[in-house]
């Protein structure tokens, strides 16, 4: 569902910040310099976003391991949370770190960009991408088997804890498959560009057709979008129909099954939003099959893929809008925190006392 930064971005933005410290630059047409500026604007809200985004992530990630029910769903969340975590980071490298490097060396900035970015720093923000997008279908999954079939998983987890570690095992263990996975079909974009001291382009590897049409064009939009976008509307529309029929008898639910139920909106607010956001990438990349690089083909993917980074950076703000038990999880860390600062303060502060009174006693 989500647009893959692809050749022609990665290359957008190498050339851009280069034709920044070109001493020609300022002979560019209105057009070119109307497109460096948007591209730098969209760059830094990039950069915010990853930011905003890093923080709320990593928020989740403590408060979702603060939460005393053990349950599969809280360990998708979590690593939903870490995935997202670590796509923001790669985009805040890929976007934002050389132009603040380009300003302190130049030759270091063009050093990471040839070498780090097209080497490490963009397949892996390939590979964390895919795994966020299986993860998101796994909740999906997983809300379709709590909502859709709950005798069937009352039968095989009770409310004990033992007797549901061994799914939250197993939910782990998926967890890592995903990455697993990811990281392998990626592997082909580590070996994809070819770089020197002279310039950057693609390795005969990454320029072969048949790797171009099967794999960049024909697998990466079954794996990435065509296939896990039927998988979400088809498990979340049974979903929705499930928590329908169940508004009806809500007042004959037990408090696991209340539970459940809002569990279920925060997840479906989550896809939603990944549905809202990755559209837009959707649509760029037919677009691109269908009649290659357009006259607005640039804007609209640099559009499209601020708005995957939004998807991966909004999720702490679901879980505080929609989730009661998060807001008051989050308002019990932050408080132990500041009381753990102060208590920390007050020590300093009679430590800092009781070395000066001995000082002074030392002289009298």
């Amino acid at each position: 569902m989500e647009k893959g930064f692809d050749e022609a971005n990665l290359n957008a933005s190498y050339a851009m910040r280069n034709n920044a410290s070109d001493d020609n630059s300022t002979s560019f047409t209105f057009d070119q310099q109307w497109r460096f500026t948007f591209g730098t604007i969209i760059s830094w809200l990039i950069g915010f976003i990853c930011i905003f985004g890093i923080i709320g992530n990593i928020l989740s990630v403590k408060v979702l391991g603060r939460h005393k029910q053990i349950s599969p769903m809280f360990v998708l969340l979590k690593m939903l949370a870490i995935s997202d975590m670590l796509f923001l980071m790669f985009m805040f490298l890929l976007h934002i770190f050389p132009i603040i490097l380009h300003k302190i060396d130049p030759f270091s900035a063009y050093f990471f960009e040839v070498f780090l970015i097209s080497k490490f720093v963009w397949p892996m923000s390939l590979v964390t991408q895919m795994s966020t997008v299986w993860i998101t279908v796994a909740i999906s999954i997983e809300r379709y088997i709590t909502v859709n079939h709950p005798l069937r998983r009352s039968v095989k987890m009770v409310t004990s804890t033992a007797s549901i570690l061994p799914t939250t095992i197993r939910i782990k263990r998926a967890s890592f498959a995903i990455f697993f996975l990811s990281a392998v079909y990626n592997i082909p974009r580590f070996f994809e560009y070819k770089a020197d001291l002279k310039d950057l382009r693609k390795s005969d590897f990454g320029d072969n057709e048949i790797y171009r049409y099967l794999y960049c064009a024909a697998s990466y939009f079954l794996v990435l979008f065509f296939i896990p976008l039927i998988l979400i509307i088809s498990l979340n529309i049974r979903v929705v129909l499930a928590l329908n029929d169940g508004q009806k008898r809500w007042e004959r639910m037990n408090l696991r099954q209340k539970a459940d139920h809002k569990l279920t909106r925060i997840a479906l607010a989550i896809v939603v939003v990944f549905f809202v956001c990755g559209m837009p990438a959707l649509a760029v990349n037919i677009l691109e099959v269908l009649i290659g690089h357009y006259e607005y083909h640039a804007i609209l993917t640099r559009v499209a893929n601020t708005l995957v980074v939004f998807n991966s950076a909004v999720n702490f703000m679901i879980y505080c809008l929609l989730g009661k038990k998060f807001r008051r999880l989050l308002k019990d860390m932050l408080l132990q925190y500041k009381n753990c600062h102060r208590k920390s303060r007050i020590i300093s502060r009679v430590n800092s006392y009781n070395v000066t009174s001995i000082i002074h006693s030392s002289y009298v």
